[in-house]
């Protein structure tokens, strides 16, 4: 009975995890997480007011939420792997079905949060990723914004459950920039807004 139990325990991690069950030693699943900021060059926050699908606490207007889901119809996203990778597609905004921005506040700013997770047998060699976002109420137009983030996958596991991977630099518009903590936490200029 009890090789019976640790049979169906083993059996049943993989299906609670997206990644498989694999050695302590070895990189379990690779977590890419990043907070986006958006600021113009007055410090002037311009995600704030983003509509979203559902905002939490629900009992405040939406443009008082502290978190939320952002409406797909507010911004636009996809994410653009440089090196091959298992399970991706590369079309823009092929994967618009999975991917949400959370909204987040902290420090009176307004954060676009997005967090995914890869098995490192698909994505081995991910070093770049491009984000590209299409969104009139950031940008002040319809175009595609590249934001092309270099990151380093970890060569042992640093979470109990998990690898976070950190982002090194993230390019925009010809600059670059350095993230911070272990959500990588990001403001990003964008010039021109100050009118806005």
């Amino acid at each position: 009975m009890k090789s019976l139990k640790l049979l169906f325990l083993l059996v049943m991690i993989p299906l609670f995890c997206s990644c498989p069950f694999i050695h302590d030693d070895d990189p379990s699943c690779f977590v890419f997480t990043i907070k986006f900021s958006f600021q113009n060059n007055s410090g002037k926050d311009l995600v704030k007011g983003i509509e979203l699908l559902k905002w939490s606490p629900e009992d405040v207007p939406m443009e008082e939420a502290k978190s939320g889901l952002v409406n797909r119809s507010a911004i636009r996203w996809d994410v653009v792997f440089l090196e091959p990778c298992k399970n991706w597609n590369n079309i823009n905004f092929s994967s618009l079905d999975m991917l949400y921005f959370e909204l987040r506040v902290e420090n009176d700013y307004n954060y676009l949060h997005s967090e995914f997770i890869l098995d490192p047998g698909d994505c081995p060699n991910t070093k770049t990723i491009y984000y590209k976002m299409n969104s009139y109420y950031i940008f002040g137009d319809y175009n595609i914004h590249n934001i092309i983030t270099h990151w380093e996958t970890p060569k042992s596991k640093n979470h109990a459950i998990h690898n976070y991977v950190k982002c090194n630099s993230i390019e925009f518009e010809g600059k670059v920039y350095t993230p911070s903590g272990s959500k990588n936490t990001v403001t990003i200029i964008i010039e021109g807004k100050d009118n806005q």
